[in-house]
């Protein structure tokens, strides 16, 4: 018998989706068009909601340099929201927002990156509390 899984893809969607299961949490992903010189517009006709991961991750804010040796490193806090490629309807793109359902934050991805197997990051700015 082999420990080997012998299509890795495979088993990182396994893992991807027991990421989901064990830290997500429900969360709401809406497309939006981007116009020049326009407001976003929501198609919340097209929104779907799925699993997800959001997390507060800490990022490296600011160095400073002092003449004669470093300074302090600051840390800050960046949200961001992780999707396994496998559950998403369609691509997250900039400027597409997201609900997270447990308080009803609203949120806008400033940017995506992918693993390049199985999870896409966004990264997030707050909007604020969503209408009901």
């Amino acid at each position: 018998m082999s420990y080997v899984i012998s299509d890795w893809r495979t088993g990182m969607q396994g893992v991807s989706a027991a990421i989901d299961r064990t830290f997500g949490e429900t969360l709401t992903l809406i497309p939006c068009v981007l116009e020049p010189n326009m407001p976003t517009r929501a198609l919340a006709d097209e929104a779907a909601t799925l699993k997800g991961e959001f997390m507060y991750r800490a990022k490296l804010a600011f160095a400073a340099h002092h003449a004669g040796g470093d300074g302090p490193l600051i840390q800050s806090q960046e949200p961001i929201a992780t999707f396994s490629h496998a559950a998403l309807p369609y691509e997250i793109n900039r400027g597409d927002r997201i609900r997270r359902e447990t308080d009803g934050t609203l949120w806008e991805v400033t940017r995506t990156s992918s693993d390049g197997v199985s999870r896409v990051t966004c990264h997030l700015v707050e909007l604020g509390i969503a209408e009901p």
